[in-house]
């Protein structure tokens, strides 16, 4: 929980509410709202739950930086659970 009460999983929501429209991130210099960011992990969210992801899970993450690293990473914080980042440029087995 952060200093002012507000938790990890609901952070990207807590300022989507309060300045929909203001950039949360800047992707190949074209800015994402924090609005559209929450709608983006909400749905990601759904996904990964319905694929069995919940609260406590370890999840590995293994993307390059980019949108769907912060989707994802945000996503798997709302259902509870806990991002593993790996690097995305590790070699498949």
């Amino acid at each position: 929980m952060s200093n002012d009460g507000i938790t990890l999983s609901s952070i990207l929501a807590h300022h989507a509410r309060r300045s929909p429209a203001q950039a949360a991130l800047v992707v190949n210099d074209v800015p994402v709202s924090y609005d559209e960011l929450d709608a983006r992990t909400n749905q990601r969210a759904r996904m990964l739950a319905a694929h069995g992801v919940g609260q406590g899970d370890f999840v590995t993450v293994a993307l390059p930086n980019g949108l769907e690293f912060y989707e994802t990473t945000f996503a798997i914080w709302k259902l509870g659970a806990i991002p593993n980042v790996v690097s995305a440029k590790l070699a498949r087995p």
